[in-house]
């Protein structure tokens, strides 16, 4: 008897299933890539340009399919601009407009300590160390503490101290204050 040797072709293993994304999922990536889209589009006109959210619920209202916009500095004299979003699809920015003749910017006499407005520093701070000020929140909440110390050699310029409280409040932490030393703020329970 005389075997004949077969050869089967090699089988590609079937990829697992992907486990479907639920809606929370879906909005929260959506919403990252718009901030994204609209750093880049903002990047390419006003290099230096900065943005924030005008309300902080800017995820729910998008979700809503509300209209939402954003707040400007350095964007070549706009300040305020609504971001176009078609089914949760970038579609542009459209500023708003530009006075017809904008005068000449009057000098101004030199800021005052107090009249600086660092909210936007506080924001950018506040972004940035949120995930460390969140672990080192779950370190100290498992020591049985109630409060966080943020240190003044890791904060910015003292006079901003008071508008990162506001953001750290507007973030989950409680009663942020100022402090000799720093901020202190008490634990969400």
């Amino acid at each position: 008897m005389c075997f004949r040797k077969t050869t089967t072709p090699y089988q590609v293993p079937l990829p697992p299933p992907v486990r479907p994304d639920n809606e929370a999922d879906l909005l929260r990536r959506a919403f990252g890539l718009i901030q994204r889209r609209i750093t880049e589009q903002l990047a390419g006109a006003f290099p230096e340009a900065h943005w924030i959210w005008e309300t902080p619920r800017a995820q729910a209202s998008i979700a809503a399919g509300e209209p939402v916009f954003i707040l400007l500095n350095r964007a070549g004299g706009y300040r305020r601009a609504e971001v176009q979003i078609v089914q949760l699809q970038f579609k542009g920015i459209k500023f708003d407009s530009l006075p017809e003749h904008m005068p000449p910017l009057p000098q101004e006499p030199p800021e005052e300590p107090g009249d600086t407005d660092f909210s936007l520093l506080a924001f950018e701070w506040v972004e940035a160390h949120l995930p460390e000020l969140n672990r080192r929140g779950n370190e100290v909440f498992g020591q049985g503490e109630r409060e966080l110390a943020i240190g003044a050699e890791e904060l910015p310029d003292p006079a901003s101290w008071a508008a990162i409280c506001e953001e750290l409040k507007r973030n989950g932490f409680s009663e942020a204050v100022v402090t000799e030393n720093g901020i202190t703020t008490k634990l969400p329970q």
